[in-house]
C-alpha cells in the first residue's frame, strides 16, 4: 500500500469519551481527517461530530451506529479502536470474579469485535481501509529486557486477559483481509499514557498514511 493524503478522509473511532479519546479526535481535526464517533450508551460525548451509541455485545446496534455514519460520510476510510483507558485502571487485582471479567470483555474485546465485524463490509467492498487497535503492554513479554520477563507490572488480571484476547484478534483479521487491501495495525500502551501523547500520535499517523507499505499485522509498543 502506498502512502496517501490524509486530508478529507473519513474515521470512525470507537471509544472517545476518555483523555486519550479527546487527543485523538483533536489529532484527526488537525491532520483534516473528518472523525464519527461510536462510544458505549451513556459515555457519549458533547461534543458538535457525529456520533452514535451502542451496547456491548448487543450486534444490532453496532450495525446501527455504523450504517447511520456510514450514511452520513458516504465512505468510510479509516478505523480507530480505543478502549476507555481511564476506566481499565478500575479493575484491580483483588477479588478476581466473573462479573469483573464479563464486563470488561463486553466494553473492551467485544466491542473491538463487533466494530470490526459491522465495519470490514464497507472496507472490502472499496478495496481500502486502515485499521488501529489501541491496546495495553500488559501481558507482553519484554524484547531486550530479557526473556519472559513482563513490560508492565502489576496489571490486574482481566487487562492481561483482554490485551492478549486484542492482539490475537488483530493479527487473526490482519491475515484475513490483507489481501483484500484492508491494512491492519496496533499501538500497544502503558499506564501513563498521556506522557506518551506525542509518539502515539506519531504511531497514528504511521499506520494511517500506509508510508509503511509491508508492516501489516504489526503493533507499536510505546514503553
Amino acid at each position: 500500500m502506498e502512502s496517501i493524503e490524509l486530508k478529507g478522509k473519513k474515521c470512525i473511532l470507537f471509544g472517545a469519551n476518555d483523555p486519550l479519546g479527546m487527543n485523538i479526535i483533536k489529532h484527526l481535526l488537525e491532520m483534516g481527517i473528518e472523525p464519527g464517533l461510536i462510544d458505549i450508551d451513556g459515555k457519549e460525548t458533547n461534543l458538535d461530530l457525529p456520533q452514535e451509541t451502542v451496547i456491548p455485545g448487543d450486534e444490532k446496534t453496532f450495525k446501527r451506529a455504523v450504517d447511520n455514519l456510514s450514511a452520513k460520510f458516504g465512505k468510510i476510510d479509516f478505523l480507530i479502536l480505543s478502549y476507555y483507558f481511564e476506566d481499565k485502571l478500575k479493575f484491580f487485582i483483588d477479588d478476581p470474579n466473573l462479573e469483573k471479567w464479563d464486563l470488561i470483555r463486553e466494553r473492551w474485546v467485544d466491542s473491538y469485535f463487533l466494530c470490526m465485524k459491522t465495519i470490514a463490509p464497507h472496507f472490502i467492498k472499496n478495496r481500502f481501509g486502515r485499521v488501529v487497535f489501541l491496546n495495553t503492554l500488559a501481558g507482553y513479554t519484554g524484547e531486550g529486557e530479557g526473556e519472559g520477563e513482563l513490560i508492565i507490572e502489576n496489571s490486574s488480571i482481566y487487562e492481561c486477559a483482554a490485551s492478549s484476547a486484542i492482539t490475537g484478534m488483530m493479527t487473526s483479521i490482519a491475515r484475513q483481509i490483507i489481501p483484500m487491501g484492508i491494512s491492519v495495525n496496533g499501538i500497544a500502551i502503558r499506564p501513563n499514557y498521556m506522557e506518551d501523547i506525542e509518539r502515539i500520535n506519531d504511531a497514528i499517523d504511521l499506520w494511517l498514511s500506509g508510508v509503511l507499505t509491508y508492516s501489516c499485522g504489526q503493533i507499536i509498543r510505546i514503553y
